[in-house]
């Protein structure tokens, strides 16, 4: 099969290797459809090292396809057949360590993910445990987002988001959007900011009506939009701030902005790693909770492919680019420089610049 091998930053080759070998329980999937993911970009550029030992690295993780082969050898039944359309989980945990039997497999210790391979390839394979069956009314290039909405969906419990609160998500991304869609599902007002006016345009498409755009990147600039939010929100600032963008000065200007008790979500790696030089006073005084979210679980995943399926969370208007396996490169700079939103892969070669 063909597949994008990466060997080191910016050594990205296109290359034939075998396709993965199945294992008991496991099927075989023709990919049709990968998102890029910032993390991936990272591995390319070289902002993140490559896993240890597995190098060339076959890198992509937000995959769906076609399934064609299923090894079941004993009485477990399962729904996934040859022929099942399926979005895939890379999750795949020993759910016996102390992190998986407190809920938490994102963190377990007995790191069993190998045994769900695929990304930018003509092939992959998982666990039928780990592949969830969509239907015909979920178009792939949508069915990707089912694992950047799990994540989501993680930081949205892990910051407690309640029908009376008010939201502010900084960062009007693809990833930030899905954050501001499933706030709104849960009944807050949602308010989104960005330095891009584009991308505020984007949200109001997706009926995110309440946006604010900081057009001077210096102090002045946050310093206006601050007060633009206190307006909004009676004096208090906002409750609850997802921080979707991948900047320290952005959380610092979150707990300016957050109300008294509220609650901020690192939902955003730093890249290079930084360092927060907080005042605690403001945590102690004002009783802020700052949190993070990594990953998700599979009831994660299951909630954002139904999600998907229902049409409860929008996401064609946030792929801007589709882009056949040979023009991946292409994908990653356009990921890279911020240049339009969600950049999705094609194994058939289609490409397309959709109007986001």
């Amino acid at each position: 099969m063909l597949a994008a091998m990466l060997y080191g930053p910016y050594q990205l080759h296109l290359e034939q290797v075998p396709k993965p070998e199945l294992g008991e329980g496991e099927a075989l999937i023709r990919i049709t459809a990968c998102g890029i993911c910032p993390s991936d970009v990272r591995l390319y550029t070289g902002q993140a090292r490559l896993p240890a030992g597995k190098v060339p690295f076959l890198a992509g993780h937000e995959w769906a396809g076609e399934v064609v082969d299923v090894r079941i050898s004993g009485p477990i039944p399962s729904a996934i057949r040859p022929g099942s359309r399926v979005a895939a989980c890379w999750l795949s945990s020993c759910g016996e360590c102390e992190f998986c039997r407190r809920g938490y497999p994102n963190y377990c210790v007995r790191d069993n993910r190998a045994r769900v391979t695929g990304g930018f390839a003509e092939y992959g394979k998982a666990p039928v445990t780990s592949l969830w069956e969509i239907p015909t009314s979920l178009p792939y290039e949508e069915a990707v987002f089912a694992e950047p909405l799990a994540c989501c969906v993680n930081g949205q419990e892990r910051s407690s988001i309640t029908p009376r609160d008010d939201v502010l998500v900084i960062g009007a991304g693809p990833v930030g959007l899905l954050h501001a869609q499933l706030a709104r599902a849960q009944g807050a007002r949602v308010i989104v900011c960005d330095l891009a006016a584009e991308r505020l345009e984007i949200a109001r498409g997706l009926g995110i009506e309440e946006t604010v755009h900081i057009g001077d990147t210096g102090s002045a600039g946050y310093r206006v939009a601050a007060q633009q939010l206190r307006e909004m929100t009676e004096g208090k600032g906002p409750d609850k701030v997802i921080v979707a963008a991948n900047s320290v000065g952005v959380i610092d200007w979150a707990l300016d902005v957050v109300a008294p008790c509220g609650v901020i979500n690192v939902f955003a790696g730093l890249y290079p790693e930084s360092r927060l030089d907080v005042d605690f006073n403001v945590v102690h005084y004002k009783q802020v909770t700052i949190t993070g979210s990594h990953d998700f679980n599979h009831r994660h995943f299951d909630a954002a492919v139904n999600l998907l399926v229902r049409g409860q969370v929008k996401v064609r208007k946030l792929i801007s680019h589709v882009v056949s396996l040979s023009k991946l490169e292409e994908g990653f700079v356009a990921v890279a420089e911020r240049r339009g939103m969600k950049v999705v892969v094609s194994m058939n070669g289609g490409e397309s610049a959709h109007p986001a």
